[in-house]
């Protein structure tokens, strides 16, 4: 059944969503049912001598939710799923190495490399530098990679010039505000010195409340990482 969904074209996505229907009415956004069928198709994409794009589940299955920890913590709870996307996606890979689903999948697992690829390269360059965009700079932090922070700060100010050429245009603002959100939420993970005085710049800007109050979390924890690295092993018993 599953090896049909990638046949060809009006077919292919009849069958689609006919299965999308039927998984979603009997397995949650984010349990475990669910979450099998899409390895299951990751590694149906990764037997193909030449596999296509993924489908976009991806950007709908249990990451799209607010929060989320259900994917890791369905990950943990099935311990053979984790391993069995990293290689189907390590395999997809070989053949499309940014490949933009095997990318974000790998990244909410919390690791930054499928076999030999490098997660947060295969981010960057499957997903555009977008405001619209608020999973791309989640993603790199998810991956907790420290060099993703240079990356998360080029695309910040990147996007910058362009929110304030539209202040009146709310749909942007709001998507404006999401990404801040969560790139500040992805330093506070991943970065460093040079993260903690760019956001220290933004607690002095005119910005959205919810930036604000994790930028300055995202500032403590970037503190926190730092105090613990110092410490010596008898002060940190």
């Amino acid at each position: 059944m599953l090896a049909m969904r990638w046949n060809r074209g009006p077919t292919r996505l009849a069958v689609a969503a006919t299965l999308l229907i039927a998984r979603t009415a009997s397995a949650g956004i984010c349990e475990a049912p669910r979450v099998e069928w899409l390895v299951q198709d990751e590694e149906q994409r990764a037997r193909q001598a030449k596999p296509g794009e993924g489908n976009g589940e991806t950007d709908n299955v249990c990451f799209d939710n607010g929060d989320h920890s259900p994917w890791i913590e369905v990950a943990a709870a099935e311990p053979q799923l984790g391993p069995r996307l990293i290689a189907a996606c390590s395999k997809i890979m070989d053949k499309r190495p940014d490949d933009r689903d095997c990318a974000i999948e790998v990244a909410y697992l919390g690791k930054d490399a499928a076999g030999s690829h490098d997660i947060v390269a295969a981010i960057v360059a499957s997903r555009p530098n977008k405001i619209s965009d608020r999973k791309a700079p989640e993603a790199l932090g998810m991956t907790r990679a420290s060099r993703a922070e240079p990356i998360l700060l080029a695309r910040w100010k990147e996007l910058q010039p362009l929110a304030d050429k539209q202040p009146g245009n709310a749909d942007l603002q709001g998507d404006w505000a999401s990404w801040r959100t969560n790139a500040a939420i992805a330093l506070g993970t991943v970065g460093g010195a040079d993260a903690k005085a760019f956001l220290t710049d933004q607690l002095a800007q005119k910005i959205d409340r919810g930036v604000k109050k994790r930028a300055a979390e995202a500032i403590a924890t970037i503190d926190r990482r730092a105090t613990a690295a110092i410490k010596s092993p008898t002060e940190t018993k």
